[in-house]
């Protein structure tokens, strides 16, 4: 048996042991019958790896630099095995993560099939150095960007954190990296060109010619074929199986099922039940306002503090306590934006098995009242059917965003012209969704807001939910004055804790802990007074946001129905939830493990 016959045996009994052995070390629980399939399996995607070695070009393994850099690529390609492995070990019964590992050996056969034809072609050389470095690169980076993930939050990535990129503006992705120290963001300015640098020089240093027939020729290009229509086969490709592509494929999924939602707006608006029990006496404005990433420990008004950081809000709640009620014992149902939102705007909630798309919503509502319906936000949006947020806005009658434009900041203030265009002369609802306090913190708010310097996160997230009460008195001060304003509602959409790294996982109360109010004007107190004395006598009760759409069904004062609970209601006296019923984080944790329960607990 000839040297390089040998060479190719050892590499596979090398690839064969290690991919083994890693399966054995990260997987759990399994049966002695499972682990026998797998060893099985791994032999024979092991053998189909190294099939370029073993039979046709096994004197391609003297290049080792160009053997070593596919190894290394292809393997650090089911990084998610361990990190997942890490990640669930005391809670997961079992862990098997195949398809990973399948995905690497895989992508390792059409590697060393692409470095034979290098071989074997001379002409086809250069060419092939490009795109065996770039494939590499891609390997590598995917699985880095995996680690750093890791590292970051503690956790590999799962459904909360793939909804959180899926869901991400692009304008929060250039905000983000922005925030970077310069050592960072010049690392990584450096750190593609100089990694495709590297596997570029070691796929094109002293590439050695050989002689080969053209049935060897053909053989590598059907092995590489077949290899790359098995990894990326429509559906039941092996890419699509792995770790994180299913979690993103899922995702995109569940934003594709919910993209016509406003195409069947008529359906819903056919079988929603409105029947207003009081008739207004005259063209009224509702006004709701939804925050961003404000935490009500942070609130002057909630809590005491050492800098005041609503003033106007803590004012009125003291000098005019009949109108203003705030809730202190809110909480978010989530601790991202859309999976809040959309179970705040919708009937959807914790506490039933409606999905969103069969969801009606308080815009819904609000035109089955008569009512015409405004919506203003300066949060990124992509178009019609990308969140669950953006598609309940689009069934507005008039549905604006800001102008946003990449790498730029745009204040809330932005929002204020579009009040002008609210016509008074009829019912109105006003929805303004707030940038609010999302991070970066000093980005949220103008120069002249920088109340109490910019040393750190805290005081820069401190101006911020200084900025937004500005925001709300300006919004409370012109609908009051020219819009007959009825109600006001303002609730974040979820919190957060400055100084800490912003996660998809709740891993503190402080990010669902939310400030929450409610101004009823005098004229609502007169017409509606079970509604006004249902707020007046529960906002110190608990309540969590994903119950919104039927507190806004008990401020427009409408009977019971199919589409409408009272006893969900905190705007109703029947409400029946309180800090041990209520759940957060999807249903996943209850309130009553908040270490701090604040005023009513």
């Amino acid at each position: 048996m000839s040297v390089a016959a040998i060479g190719g045996i050892v590499y596979f009994l090398v690839i064969y042991v290690f991919n083994y052995a890693s399966f054995l070390v990260f997987s759990k629980g399994l049966s002695r019958q499972s682990r026998g399939l797998q060893s099985r399996r791994y032999f024979f995607t092991s053998l189909f790896a190294s099939l370029p070695f073993l039979l046709w070009v096994p004197s391609v393994l003297q290049d080792w630099l160009q053997v070593l850099s596919a190894f290394v690529a292809a393997e650090v390609a089911q990084v998610y095995l361990p990190l997942f492995y890490f990640t669930n070990r005391k809670e997961s019964t079992e862990i098997d993560l195949y398809h990973d590992t399948a995905f690497s050996l895989y992508a390792l056969a059409a590697l060393n099939s692409l470095l034979s034809l290098q071989h074997l072609l001379p002409a086809f050389s250069g060419a092939a150095s490009v795109l065996i470095a770039f494939l590499e690169l891609v390997l590598i980076m995917l699985s880095l960007a995996q680690v750093v993930y890791y590292k970051i939050y503690d956790g590999c990535i799962d459904n909360d954190g793939m909804k959180t990129i899926v869901c991400t503006d692009v304008n929060e992705v250039f905000s983000y990296f922005g925030s970077l120290p310069l050592v960072v963001k010049g690392g990584l300015a450096l750190l593609l060109p100089s990694l495709l640098a590297v596997l570029f020089l070691c796929n094109s240093v002293a590439v050695k010619a050989v002689e080969g027939s053209e049935w060897q020729v053909a053989l590598m290009c059907v092995l590489l074929f077949f290899t790359v229509y098995y990894l990326f086969r429509p559906v039941k490709g092996l890419f699509y199986r792995t770790g994180v592509v299913a979690l993103y494929l899922v995702e995109k999924d569940y934003l594709k099922v919910t993209e016509n939602y406003g195409e069947s707006q008529k359906k819903r608006y056919e079988t929603l039940e409105v029947l207003p029990l009081k008739k207004e006496d005259g063209p009224v404005t509702y006004v709701m306002v939804i925050g961003e990433s404000a935490c009500r420990d942070f609130c002057s008004a909630f809590t005491p503090m050492e800098h005041d950081t609503t003033p106007w809000l803590r004012s009125k709640s003291e000098e005019d306590a009949e109108h203003f009620f705030l809730f202190h014992n809110a909480y978010s149902c989530a601790v991202q934006t859309v999976p809040s939102l959309e179970r705040a705007l919708t009937e959807r909630n914790q506490y039933n098995d409606l999905s969103f798309a069969e969801s009606c919503s308080v815009v819904d509502v609000a035109h089955k009242m008569g009512f015409k319906v405004h919506w203003y936000s300066n949060q990124g949006h992509y178009g019609a059917a990308d969140t669950p947020v953006s598609l309940v806005a689009e069934t507005s009658d008039v549905a604006k965003w800001t102008n946003q434009k990449l790498n730029t900041v745009l204040y809330d203030e932005e929002l204020l012209p579009f009040l002008d265009e609210v016509d008074p002369g009829v019912n109105n609802l006003l929805v303004v969704h707030l940038k609010g306090s999302h991070f970066n913190f000093e980005c949220r708010y103008p120069k002249t807001f920088e109340k109490w310097g910019n040393e750190n996160s805290g005081l820069t997230y401190e101006n911020s939910i200084c900025y937004t009460d500005y925001i709300l008195k300006t919004i409370h001060e012109y609908a009051s004055a020219k819009l007959n304003m009825r109600a006001m509602l303002y609730f974040s959409d979820h919190g957060t804790f400055p100084g800490k790294v912003r996660s998809p996982k709740m891993r503190d109360f402080t990010q669902c802990r939310i400030p929450m109010f409610i101004y009823l004007s005098e004229e609502y107190r007169r017409l509606h007074a079970e509604r006004y004395e249902a707020v007046a006598q529960n906002h110190d009760k608990f309540f969590t946001n994903d119950l919104v759409y039927e507190l806004v069904c008990s401020l427009f004062d409408i009977a019971p129905s199919p589409n409408f609970c009272p006893e969900n209601s905190i705007g109703d006296l029947r409400y029946k939830y309180d800090k041990y019923s209520l759940l957060t984080y999807d249903g996943r944790i209850e309130i009553k493990t908040d270490p701090y329960l604040g005023a009513g607990s």
